[in-house]
């Protein structure tokens, strides 16, 4: 039997290049469809919606003579801001970015190793910074096509006016489950409380020019935008999971189906996901300018995280709701799709060029007792009262600790 495994080398932004021996590999990446089935008719749709993000977490060993010299070479070169290439054993060239990293060191009978572990996020051959990805008035550009496919899918699917109310319930509904979710801590949640009747009554207003919904709608959601960074984040983090429960709780009444007419199931799930396209818009829109306010690698990776959970979210929603509509049905149009699945790309890609210069969260197992200064010594070359502040405080130094680093105390620092 032929394995196809060849030397893993890793060269930094810089150009540092180190070869590297490891154990196990693996890599992870989840596929999203839409599928519809039509009742009496044979076959059915299917639509592609991509891929999420592909991480290749590495386990690296270092031994011989050199061991610590090359396990440290190798550890601030993955420190370096910018795009890599990882030459994988198994999965050949890569270019990546380091987004979490750990190093530390044991002794077995005399000898020593050296183990850093580090998750790459593959940035895909087809990526390179450019001012496109990154240009804002690109971001409003595809950010204003997908409002109007919007617009147009609204025009499109608006129902005859004795199903217009429960169309715009359907709307409101996964509003008024994101401000329960978020709750009091939620600087919006009374105003919106307090505005829900007036949304209602506004969108029943434009029974018959129901593009008119998109501005009701923008402007509702327009406040998230001035709130604080946190609940921008929480905003991003909880969007997804209730777009899920939204989707499962429609799915889980086949009851209710018996008795609703064709005509009502589709007002439903149309009125549904307008309101989850809107507030992915406002999602995006958001996360492209808080990604301008983080510092640290590790705020990014965590936005990242949360659009992509948010994609994958929102895309097995449309799949649920695609495969509830007969073959007649004007269903979720194409344009609209894409003009969503390319923004959600468009944001993952600045996140993913702006994550490369940002600082990043690290840790190191000390390997013997040491002062507090040595460590800032080590660590930062120069040390500032902003730098021991902050280190005490990440770490929860004790006041023996201040005094004294024990061996094998557990580090995290950000460079």
């Amino acid at each position: 039997m032929i394995v196809n495994i060849s030397q893993a080398t890793y060269r930094s932004p810089c150009g540092i290049e180190i070869a590297l021996k490891w154990k196990e590999v693996s890599r992870s990446v989840s596929h999203a469809t839409a599928v519809g089935d039509y009742p009496q008719y044979d076959g059915g749709d299917v639509i592609d919606l991509g891929h999420t993000i592909e991480q290749y977490p590495l386990q690296c060993y270092f031994v011989g003579e050199n061991y610590q010299r090359e396990s440290d070479t190798f550890y601030h070169a993955l420190l370096e801001r910018g795009i890599a290439t990882l030459d994988h054993p198994r999965w050949g060239s890569l270019h990546v970015i380091p987004t979490s990293i750990s190093q530390s060191e044991s002794y077995v009978d005399g000898i020593g190793r050296s183990i850093v572990d580090v998750t790459f996020i593959d940035v895909g051959l087809h990526h390179a910074p450019t001012t496109m990805t990154g240009d804002k008035q690109f971001f409003r550009d595809q950010h204003r096509h997908a409002i109007t496919a919007l617009s147009d899918q609204i025009v499109q699917n608006a129902p005859n006016p004795s199903l217009f109310t429960r169309f715009t319930q359907s709307i409101l509904s996964p509003l008024r489950a994101i401000n329960t979710i978020l709750g009091r801590g939620w600087r919006l949640a009374g105003q919106w409380q307090r505005s829900f009747g007036a949304l209602e009554t506004a969108l029943n207003g434009v029974m018959h020019t129901p593009r008119q919904m998109v501005a009701i709608l923008q402007a509702f959601l327009s406040p998230i935008k001035g709130t604080m960074r946190t609940e921008r984040l929480q905003f991003i983090h909880h969007l997804s999971g209730m777009i899920t429960r939204e989707s499962n709780e429609l799915q889980d009444k086949p009851m209710h189906h018996l008795i609703q007419s064709p005509q009502e199931r589709t007002a439903q799930s149309n009125g549904a996901m307008i309101a989850q396209t809107m507030l992915c818009l406002v999602a995006l829109e958001v996360a492209y300018d808080t990604n301008t306010e983080l510092t640290t690698r590790e705020e990014s990776t965590a936005l990242l995280m949360h659009i992509q959970h948010l994609e994958q979210a929102y895309f097995l929603s449309v799949q649920a709701n695609y495969g509830t509509f007969s073959i007649h049905d004007d269903a979720m149009q194409l344009p609209l799709l894409y003009a969503i699945q390319n923004l959600f790309q468009v944001t993952k890609e600045t996140l993913l060029e702006q994550m490369s210069y940002l600082k990043m969260k690290n840790t190191r197992i000390l390997g013997h007792a040491m002062h507090l200064y040595e460590v800032m010594h080590l660590l930062y070359d120069i040390v500032e009262d902003d730098h021991l502040a902050h280190f005490i405080s990440l770490n929860n130094l004790t006041d023996t600790e201040i005094f004294l680093l024990p061996e094998g105390r557990r580090i995290d620092y950000y460079v």
